[in-house]
């Protein structure tokens, strides 16, 4: 017997040859298109879809997991905090305009001949709180402020006020220096005096 195969118009002549995958035999013998294997594999595709969605989702939540830790790593508590009082005194001419501040170090890094921090060596306050200007001319503010730790054990830390006289930083007038008081050993929750006395950078006018 010849078989023989005849393409068109969507059909296949299969005599009696099997159907190639994706269509079926009719009684008439020939080999026609497969509706239900078309839609299998359309399930096939959309399942196919539906998993890459879900995957893709998936990973996205992921993603957004990560960052949120990330997020709530960089935004931690820090590990503790005091509270730290005494007497702000400046010896000069204070404006309405005036800024100050009282700052955290570690001991460490401030230097103990100045009693200043080494800006140079790249020392950095743990926490800064700015406070009310004294009036001047040797006259003393009374501060209370809270400041951030970060360590909760026993450690030297040192107190340091900043101020700028007429809130011109154009101006060579401010003065930094720390308390008369550090170092100060501390812990969470406790309460310290420190009081800071400065003097102008330049000379009194």
């Amino acid at each position: 017997m010849r078989a023989f195969i005849f393409l068109g118009m969507g059909m296949i002549g299969c005599g009696n040859s099997p159907c190639t995958e994706g269509f079926t035999k009719a009684s008439d013998g020939n080999c026609y298109p497969d509706s239900a294997y078309e839609e299998s594999d359309a399930d096939t595709d959309a399942d196919s879809d539906s998993d890459a969605d879900s995957d893709s989702d998936a990973d996205a939540d992921t993603d957004a997991d990560t960052d949120a830790d990330a997020d709530a790593d960089t935004d931690a508590d820090p590990a503790g905090e005091i509270t730290v009082s005494g007497l702000f005194t400046f010896s000069d001419e204070v404006t309405s305009e005036g800024i100050c501040s009282v700052s955290l170090y570690s001991y460490d890094d401030i230097d103990e001949e100045t009693g200043n921090p080494n800006h140079d060596s790249g020392a950095k306050s743990m926490d800064l709180t700015n406070i009310d200007c004294p009036d001047g001319n040797g006259a003393s503010y009374s501060y209370e402020v809270t400041l951030s730790l970060s360590s909760d054990t026993n450690f030297e830390v040192g107190i340091v006020g900043f101020i700028d006289p007429d809130g011109d930083p154009d101006t060579v007038d401010g003065a930094e220096g720390g308390s008369v008081d550090n170092p100060l050993t501390v812990s969470n929750g406790g309460s310290y005096t420190a009081d800071i006395s400065l003097e102008p950078l330049s000379p009194p006018k």
